[in-house]
């Protein structure tokens, strides 16, 4: 409405939609397409006597049955600046929306009428026919003096280019442009360039939604992980290499073991819940019964955050195939040899009081076979280091 004419202040409602009930999603459409119009902002500081939103529109939301308009309707209808008429073949032969436009052009507002078509053909004539009789009544295409005094309405399905969609917008802006008093290219090129911006808008989300929901997919993938082993403790060739070793990765209430053959291999973890990734978790080495010594590297637990490719730190055991626990007993006599120094291979010892050699060999020097001497003479026999056993040597001379 125009804030500052004086017809403004008469009216409650910016239109009036009259409908027949078998048209009614239409009436809807339209009336929702008015109400949240707004009035480009360019337009609207020229014409600073028009309201910016033409809202509120009335809908009838009754089933009139048989009678006479009531009062409630011809108050809202008195209270409306504009008649809007969806008009098809339905509505042609409604006898209340025949009533309500007679009694709206009663009030001497003949010219604020508007019609909008969704089906049929004005002034046709037969069942295609769109317009109202009422309508035709007082707006005949031809009067007496043979002068055509058509209503010109927006019709949705107007012939020229432009896809139905096109055609109804267009339709839905010339009401709106006839009920601002507007030129309608004015509405329409400006209406062009706001769907224009929708569109691109409505592409750019699309898009970004659809990158965005993609990802998140990609992310929250199974994955794959993978665990390879870094010897930290001095890595001697003399010793038998890792044979079976056990990773065992603990998720949550659900854990997850493999084998893994060599310091070379990858230890391969599948199908891992992506929510796992940059978490912290737990995970265990530890050798098997299958090594060649079992427990010749140190079990470890480490809490890590896991990646999808990660190194687990070992150590080997050093007391495997390094530590000797020896009583030096004399042949003949059998006593024990008391504070006597040992070598074995390079490496000099001495026996305890008890003549006991209790030592660890450095890893750095450990073998699998050492031999075993004391000063002054060999002892004939290789001894074979073995874990948490005690070598006993009794051919010393």
């Amino acid at each position: 409405m125009q804030k500052s004419s004086t017809n403004y202040t008469k009216y409650k409602h910016f239109a009036f939609i009259s409908y027949r009930w078998a048209d009614e999603k239409w009436a809807k459409w339209l009336q929702n397409k008015i109400e949240s119009y707004s009035l480009p902002t360019a337009i609207y500081k020229k014409n600073k006597d028009l309201h910016r939103k033409l809202k509120p529109c009335f809908r009838d939301k009754t089933d009139l049955g048989i009678g006479e308009l009531t009062p409630e309707l011809q108050e809202n209808l008195r209270n409306s600046k504009f008649l809007i008429v969806i008009c098809s073949p339905n509505s042609a032969k409604s006898t209340w929306v025949g009533a309500e436009i007679e009694y709206f052009i009663s009030l001497g507002r003949k010219d604020s009428i508007i019609p909008f078509i969704i089906d049929g053909i004005p002034y046709n004539n037969d069942e295609k026919d769109c317009l109202h009789p009422v309508i035709k009544k007082y707006f005949p295409q031809k009067d007496e003096d043979g002068k055509s005094r058509e209503i010109l309405g927006a019709n949705i399905n107007e012939e020229g280019k432009g896809s139905r969609w096109i055609k109804k917008e267009k339709a839905a802006i010339k009401v709106i442009a006839k009920m601002h008093s507007l030129a309608f290219d004015e509405l329409w090129q400006r209406e062009k360039r706001r769907n224009r911006q929708k569109m691109f808008y409505t592409l750019f989300i699309c898009f970004a939604m659809g990158f965005l929901i993609g990802y998140i997919s990609v992310k929250n993938q199974p994955k794959t992980v993978s665990f390879s082993l870094n010897e930290t403790s001095f890595h001697n060739k003399n010793l038998p290499p890792l044979k079976d070793g056990r990773i065992t990765l603990y998720l949550e209430n659900e854990k997850k073991d493999t084998i893994i053959k060599s310091l070379k291999d990858e230890a391969i973890f599948h199908n891992i819940p992506a929510k796992f990734l940059s978490k912290k978790v737990r995970v265990t080495f530890s050798t098997t019964e299958n090594s060649y010594k079992e427990n010749d590297y140190l079990s470890t637990e480490e809490t890590i955050v896991l990646k999808e490719n990660n190194i687990i730190n070992i150590q080997r055991n050093d007391s495997v195939y390094g530590y000797f626990y020896l009583e030096l007993e004399d042949f003949t006599s059998g006593k024990l040899l008391k504070n006597t120094t040992v070598y074995i291979d390079d490496m000099e010892f001495q026996t305890n009081e008890d003549g006991i050699l209790n030592c660890i060999i450095p890893i750095e020097k450990q073998k699998t076979l050492y031999q075993l001497k004391k000063v002054g003479c060999s002892i004939p026999n290789s001894v074979q280091a073995t874990y948490n056993t005690i070598g006993q040597f009794k051919q010393i001379k």
